[in-house]
């Protein structure tokens, strides 16, 4: 398992990342960099506390946490919501921020 310290750093740059794309315009992007540090954090969560098998991706991180009993019903809402795939018009269904959404997770993962 990766130290918590070196997962910190990366995920910290995966969300500036994001950020930065915000500010590009590419909220699509944004949502991708958002989804992989949350996913990341779920999976160092799982390994940590021996909850399940890890897989092989922050998408199925967060599919699994989605459905995580020991988790807040809203964050279990916010892993959903950065798995929903876009409506035929390239919008999302939801207003909520995707990058608070990874944020909360994150903390919750890492104790942050």
């Amino acid at each position: 398992m990766k130290p918590i310290e070196e997962l910190r750093a990366e995920i910290q740059a995966e969300l500036a990342d994001a950020f930065r794309f915000r500010e590009m315009g590419n909220e699509g992007r944004a949502r991708v960099c958002a989804r992989r540090a949350a996913g990341w954090a779920v999976g160092w969560y799982v390994e940590a506390n021996g909850l399940a098998e890890a897989h092989s991706n922050a998408l199925e991180h967060l599919q699994w946490f989605t459905n995580h009993l020991h988790a807040d019903a809203r964050l279990r809402e916010a892993a959903a919501r950065l798995t929903t795939k876009l409506k035929p018009d390239g919008r999302l269904p939801f207003e909520q921020d995707l990058l608070d959404d990874a944020r909360s997770i994150i903390d919750f993962c890492l104790g942050s």
